[in-house]
């Protein structure tokens, strides 16, 4: 029996929430990591990170365009520079802060440190969520599980 899509997107986000947690928890577990270990997780993150987007993204897109011949690229470019563009802007103006670094980027603000740390999160979970959003609208209810799961 299926579910109302709105508690089927909401468990499809939980799902994702829970996968990226549980990846992320990983840092409990030594004191510190080396250079060449960040190295290496952050660069299998980014390319699991290029990976969905394409798959669960772009490539869907691609196919959805196909009645466009020779055209379907260019929706698909013109959304993408367009979703660039919008989370740039975002980077600019909202005020956070890069641990690291120990910077602070935005606006000029009066925020504590760790409201700072919160929307530098947020920032960075935007496209994960509108991914999900748009992924699980466009492929429907069946495939809640595999979609939670693949952006985890």
């Amino acid at each position: 029996m299926a579910s109302h899509p709105l508690f089927q997107a909401l468990a499809a986000g939980l799902l994702s929430w829970l996968s990226v947690s549980l990846g992320a928890a990983l840092i409990f577990t030594r004191r510190s990591f080396s250079r060449r270990a960040m190295d290496c997780l952050l660069g299998a993150a980014g390319g699991m990170m290029l990976a969905a987007a394409f798959f669960g993204l772009l490539r869907p897109a691609l196919e959805l365009a196909a009645h466009l011949e020779r055209l379907a690229f260019l929706p698909i470019v013109a959304g993408l520079l367009c979703g660039a563009a919008f989370l740039w802007l975002l980077d600019r103006v909202l005020p956070h802060i890069h641990v690291l670094q120990d910077t602070t980027e935005g606006i000029s603000t009066q925020w504590r440190r760790s409201v700072l740390l919160v929307t530098a999160m947020a920032l960075h979970h935007i496209p994960e969520g509108l991914a999900i959003g748009v992924s699980y609208g466009a492929a429907g209810a069946e495939s809640m599980a595999a979609l939670g799961t693949g952006a985890g």
